[in-house]
């Protein structure tokens, strides 16, 4: 069905479904079902999902460090990067093409470092994601401790919108969608997103979904709930660090 026809019985019910996801043993594996969970549901609408989450550089398998270390070393903040490095890791996707169903088939969004507010801030999606669901860009080089302490990720989900993707721009001019030929060739109206934390944990989980529908924001906010759902599934593995199979 379309995002845009989605009643609060629907929202509901994909809330019951996502928070009941059952026979992952990791977040990872949570992750993935639940993005199933979103596309395939809203399949006319949507484009690709995706679950991100904040995970420690020293805990990631060696596919993402690797990813992760060539991704560093073209920024040339290579040295920035260490163990307690927060990497902004992709956990599950589902699209509309084969090679975005498999996390380890992404070109460009495996892992993104988050060495610094100054790197973060040269991202125009994840400056603005961050920005939007409530975080400080400075808070960012110092992640374990500020966001905790602050309390920022024991507060509701914040949410993160792009109303069209092939004309916003933040406010340095720069599309927020950097990727133009992706938005043009499959049709990418409204980017939108949510983050939701884990009390006294430094894991922050984000999904962002591209969706070819023009869709207004007090709608985009009723599907709140739904992040709540993956929250509820994915609270133990986190809690206990199981990330990754």
């Amino acid at each position: 069905m379309k995002l845009s026809l989605a009643t609060s019985v629907e929202i509901n019910a994909v809330f019951q479904d996502a928070a009941t996801i059952r026979g992952q043993s990791t977040v990872e594996g949570i992750a993935q079902k639940f993005t199933e969970l979103l596309f395939k549901r809203f399949q006319d609408s949507l484009i690709v999902t995706r679950i991100f989450a904040t995970i420690p550089m020293g805990k990631l398998p060696k596919f993402n460090r690797d990813f992760v270390d060539s991704l560093a070393a073209s920024a040339a903040v290579s040295e920035q990067v260490n163990d307690e490095t927060m990497v902004l890791s992709l956990l599950g996707t589902s699209g509309r093409l084969p090679e975005w169903n498999e996390r380890r088939k992404s070109k460009g969004h495996v892992g993104i470092p988050l060495v610094s507010g100054k790197f973060v801030g040269s991202i125009p999606m994840i400056s603005r994601l961050l920005t939007e669901i409530g975080m400080e860009l400075d808070w960012v080089s110092d992640w374990g401790t500020k966001i905790v302490s602050k309390g920022f990720l024991s507060q509701s989900t914040g949410m993160f919108y792009v109303d069209d993707a092939g004309t916003s721009k933040d406010q340095e001019g720069r599309n927020i969608i950097v990727d133009q030929n992706f938005v043009s060739l499959y049709g990418v109206k409204t980017v939108f997103g949510f983050g939701i934390g884990f009390v006294g944990n430094p894991t922050l989980a984000v999904l962002i979904a591209f969706a070819k529908e023009t869709l207004g924001q007090p709608l985009i906010r009723s599907f709140i709930p739904v992040m709540a759902g993956f929250k509820r599934a994915a609270m133990d593995d986190v809690l206990n660090g199981n990330f990754f199979a």
